[in-house]
């Protein structure tokens, strides 16, 4: 692990090293999620110890999940590390995670309205880097950042290039 990393920092340090060497079903991929800027804001710094989700991203206890911030934003902010992974239905789940979610009832049922299951991520060790943008690719345009989420892998260059930035700029 980096000097004087602690937590997610040194965690991303390591986990595409540890994804390449594990067995696919033994360690989860990271994931690079997308975030409102609201929502980001809420998780990284407001203290919000659950992501709410209407469709379930595959993350598992363990997984590292990149923050990644759309809007005008458009790059990585931070990093946290997932808990237990939440499904429910609506009122079950609301029961859970009441009062740790960021939003009130209303808005609870407002953003979930209509499923059956819906999903909450609990948030561990949240932490914050200089904004990571996602780079460019080669014909200039701006590499875009997923509607909802997107494992990240060894095998490609692009995203371990992301991982090195993103390790080089957690903020202490």
């Amino acid at each position: 692990m980096g000097r004087g990393q602690t937590g997610v920092a040194a965690e991303v340090a390591h986990a595409m090293t540890k994804q390449a060497s594990a067995p696919a079903s033994t360690f989860p991929k990271p994931v690079l999620m997308s975030f409102q800027p609201e929502w980001a804001d809420s998780v990284l710094r407001k203290g919000t110890q659950f992501e709410l989700r209407r469709s379930r991203c595959g993350c598992q206890t363990g997984t590292k999940v990149l923050v990644y911030t759309s809007g005008k934003v458009k790059a990585i902010t931070g990093a946290f590390t997932v808990g237990r992974v939440l499904s429910g239905s609506l009122d079950d789940l609301y029961a859970q995670v009441a009062g740790k979610c960021g939003v009130d009832a209303s808005g609870f049922y407002g953003y979930l309205q209509g499923l059956e299951t819906a999903y909450a991520i609990e948030v561990l060790d949240p932490r914050l880097t200089k904004p990571v943008e996602l780079g460019y690719e080669d014909n200039g345009k701006r590499v875009r950042g997923p509607m909802s989420f997107q494992y990240l892998d060894v095998d490609n260059s692009r995203h371990v290039e992301i991982w090195n930035k993103v390790r080089a700029s957690f903020i202490a």
